[in-house]
């Protein structure tokens, strides 16, 4: 995942430290100086905790979007091939991001 200027939900280069939002709980990685900018307690940080949130959500609603159209595609090329043991597996697969 590419990571955002100002957090990524991966670590990568320029974005290491761990942190977890104060609303879901969700894991992010920030800059080494990003305490510099949003001190513990801040409504700085609140509000940043409430964008990466939201972030999250929107991602999410966005795979399972992805997810449940992939699933459409797949269960009508079953229907189409005659191949009911493959359906079956298609209905039983779990959606991951629809999940979460």
């Amino acid at each position: 995942q590419t990571p955002r200027q100002d957090f990524s939900f991966e670590p990568a280069p320029g974005f290491e430290m761990r942190r977890h939002t104060q609303g879901l709980n969700v894991p992010y990685f920030v800059p080494s100086t990003f305490s510099n900018s949003y001190p513990e307690k801040s409504s700085e940080l609140r509000q940043f905790d409430n964008h990466v949130d939201i972030y999250h959500i929107r991602s999410l609603h966005s795979e399972c979007d992805w997810e449940e159209k992939k699933r459409t595609r797949d269960i009508l090329q079953a229907k189409r091939r005659g191949n009911k043991q493959a359906l079956e597996q298609i209905r039983k697969t779990p959606l991951a991001s629809c999940e979460k």
